[in-house]
């Protein structure tokens, strides 16, 4: 399994590529201004607390207006409760840091996952 994670954060960069060694999967870390990740990834981790308030919107507008093409997480202490609600309808998870629980609901098959986020 290939894992893009798109952040800034450097403590999530460690973690995610501590993560992908104990769950045996690949791991690439994308800057935010980077084009989004092409067909070649799994899934993605969006750490979007210190992402461009303009393209944060932009990304969370795209994700809750269809599929997106890779099972994706969205790793935010600073989503609103709204925001969270209606990213989880969308079987997208969401959690406050980059850890195992993470990498648990982007290996797990689908339907397990979806219980993972609940």
């Amino acid at each position: 399994m290939r894992i893009a994670l798109q952040s800034t954060d450097e403590v999530h960069r460690h973690l995610a590529r501590k993560q992908a060694e104990t769950f045996g999967v690949a791991v690439d870390v994308l800057f935010p201004k980077d084009p989004p990740p092409d067909d070649g990834y799994d899934a993605v981790i969006l750490d979007l607390d210190h992402w461009d308030p303009s393209r944060r919107e932009a990304v969370l507008a795209d994700l809750l207006a269809g599929p997106p093409p890779w099972r994706v997480v969205v790793v935010s202490h600073n989503l609103r409760p709204k925001e969270a609600r209606a990213l989880r309808r969308r079987q997208i998870a969401v959690f406050k840091v980059v850890g195992s629980r993470v990498f648990r609901a982007l290996c797990a098959p689908v339907d397990a996952a979806a219980r993972l986020t609940a």
